[in-house]
């Protein structure tokens, strides 16, 4: 069976001996897996190039993102958040590396894994932004405004995130003023008013937190000073992040108003609006009335595991053994049940689905019991109390002390890579996935 990999811990040093010790020495790794997705982000610059050219060649009135058809719409709507989160994930790469030029091509652990966050997600908003090109009817299939990445909650505010953070707004900026320009410039019909009202509005507010977050900051500022420009930073960003969806899409500001760092916004994609949070608390309360209403006894200790591998991994004993250990030292199997029935809920929703790629169609599953699949979020939704985001990619995992009070099962929401092994006991891994293949 292939599987996919865990996530990138090697890499060859590119500034030599010296750069390699130090680094060490600091506890860095090596970015060699940040450079491959800056790399084929080069595919972003090119659509946008492409997509500058063709604006330019047509009339005033195909150039309105108030007469493009779905199709231009959807492609410069998914090329503004490919943009976005591949300028700031250089940007913080970027901003490391000058800090520390010694250390160039190595960062530490968790600058990497905010950047990977970042990068991880736009080869999906690049492949979107193709298809849009080519079908003029094209439908986004996932809810936009798409918010970014969720920001760390503990870390991410070293003077090398403000430092990048901040050049990461100078660039985004400039393309924002362009397209809402094109967007709120006069004569405008009357109906459009309330559009253009909200779409400025969400300019005031994201240039307002971008001036007073560079006003902010100065080398060597103190640490709390620090800590309120990162913040105002993020904020501004998630603004231009929606204020450039609102641009290329304007209907949307019709249906989202209100402040990115939100848990749930209504939305459109995937063919349905989003409810309320208390829809999503309803959801999940029905489910453990479900699950106690079937009770334990008619449980089925393979509901976790991927259906693509179950019918594989129950011939295999390695496989049986570990899922029995799994149950019996679980404290609390209804709470690990009512998880995964929000789980399946939102899949039946259209919330969350299989992650998929281009190849094989599915992602797999989780290398490591109970191989469960690896989700995406199609609409914001709400699960095990978190707030989860658009293109953000989960699976269900057992974790070590109370992560989760009364449960031993959590969400490892993260960048999934691949592996070559099923992993049957051992410690806590981490973040992989399964591709399900021939034995």
């Amino acid at each position: 069976m292939v599987v996919a990999v865990d996530s990138e811990r090697s890499g060859s040093a590119r500034k030599g001996l010296w750069g390699s010790l130090v680094a060490s020495a600091k506890g860095e790794v090596a970015a060699d897996a940040l450079e491959a997705y800056r790399r084929a982000g080069a595919s972003v610059w090119t659509t946008l190039q492409e997509l500058d050219a063709r604006h330019h060649e047509q009339s005033e009135a195909e150039r309105s993102p108030w007469s493009a058809h779905a199709g231009a719409q959807g492609e410069r709507l998914c090329a503004w958040n490919a943009f976005c989160l591949q300028t700031i994930g250089d940007c913080l790469v970027d901003a490391d590396y000058a800090a520390d030029p010694a250390t160039a091509g190595f960062v530490p652990p968790a600058l990497a894994e905010d950047v990977l966050a970042f990068y991880s997600q736009v080869e999906a908003w690049a492949s979107r932004a193709f298809q849009a090109r080519c079908n003029p009817h094209y439908a986004i299939d996932v809810a936009v405004p798409a918010q970014l990445p969720a920001w760390p909650k503990r870390g991410g505010d070293t003077s090398t995130h403000a430092v990048g953070l901040l050049d990461a707004i100078r660039r985004i900026q400039d393309r924002a003023d362009v397209a809402v320009t094109e967007v709120t410039q006069e004569p405008l019909p009357e109906e459009r008013s309330t559009q253009v009202v909200r779409i400025r509005q969400v300019t005031g507010e994201a240039n307002a937190k971008a001036e007073y977050a560079g006003g902010l900051w100065s080398p060597g500022a103190p640490v709390r000073v620090r800590r309120d420009v990162v913040r105002c930073a993020r904020e501004a960003l998630d603004l231009y992040y929606r204020l450039g969806q609102l641009a290329a899409m304007p209907e949307l500001a019709l249906t989202s108003i209100g402040r990115t760092s939100g848990a749930r916004h209504a939305a459109v994609g995937a063919g349905a609006g989003v409810g309320s949070d208390e829809s999503v608390d309803n959801e999940e309360g029905k489910s453990r009335r479900r699950v106690v209403s079937v009770g334990l006894a008619a449980m089925d200790p393979w509901r976790l595991v991927d259906p693509a591998v179950r019918d594989k991994l129950r011939r295999i004993p390695a496989a049986r053994k570990a899922l029995e250990r799994l149950w019996a030292t679980d404290p609390n199997p209804l709470a690990t049940l009512t998880l995964q029935e929000a789980i399946e809920a939102a899949h039946a929703r259209g919330d969350v689905a299989y992650a998929g790629d281009t190849t094989s169609g599915r992602l797999g599953c989780f290398h490591s019991c109970p191989w469960g699949p690896i989700y995406v979020v199609k609409r914001p939704t709400v699960l095990a109390g978190r707030a989860m985001r658009a293109l953000e990619t989960f699976t269900l995992e057992p974790v070590k002390g109370e992560a989760r009070p009364g449960s031993r099962f959590d969400l490892l929401v993260t960048t999934f890579h691949p592996t070559e092994s099923l992993r049957f006991g051992g410690s806590r891994p981490t973040a992989g996935l399964g591709t399900p293949a021939s034995e």
